[in-house]
């Protein structure tokens, strides 16, 4: 296997995203009575919508035309601290030094970026998310004065074999 090199095609193709709303994960179904099958995580249509708000608050979808070629997406899903994460000192609350700074419980990692991907293809971002040929995720909690969400930068990149 040959390494390769990430090299940035244009450096003003790098698009920066920053959604706000609860990471949501996509891909998981589940079975109603009547036979039709649901996406199961509940939070998937106003995470999609989130996607959509960021997608048109950075640029003009309409007049934007979407990349080719070999795409990097880096993405930060960012959740909401649960309240055992934090301790009272005083009256004061703190956050406890246990607190992990990961999120290594549900939804996966892998649902959120298709929770992501799929609208920014519906959104022509891409043409097709078959593009993103690098794909860097990590969840994590929301530090201080952070809110929830996702800090998103797609590249427009040329990978060279070395």
């Amino acid at each position: 296997m040959l390494p390769l090199r990430l090299q940035v095609r244009d450096p003003r193709m790098n698009i920066q995203l920053r959604v706000f709303g609860t990471p949501a994960s996509q891909g998981s179904k589940r079975w109603l009575p009547n036979g039709r099958m649901i996406e199961a995580d509940k939070k998937l249509k106003p995470w999609r919508s989130a996607v959509y708000e960021a997608v048109n608050h950075t640029f003009n979808p309409k007049s934007f035309l979407s990349l080719e070629g070999p795409i990097a997406v880096r993405v930060t899903f960012l959740f909401e601290r649960p309240k055992n994460h934090y301790g009272t000192r005083q009256g004061e609350p703190y956050l406890k030094g246990s607190a992990p700074r990961y999120k290594t419980s549900t939804p996966d990692v892998d649902k959120c970026l298709r929770a992501l991907l799929d609208p920014l293809t519906e959104m022509k971002v891409w043409k097709d998310d078959s593009q993103v040929v690098i794909a860097h995720a990590v969840k994590r909690y929301c530090n201080e004065g952070e809110k929830p969400g996702a800090i998103v930068i797609i590249t427009d990149t040329m990978l060279e074999a070395r």
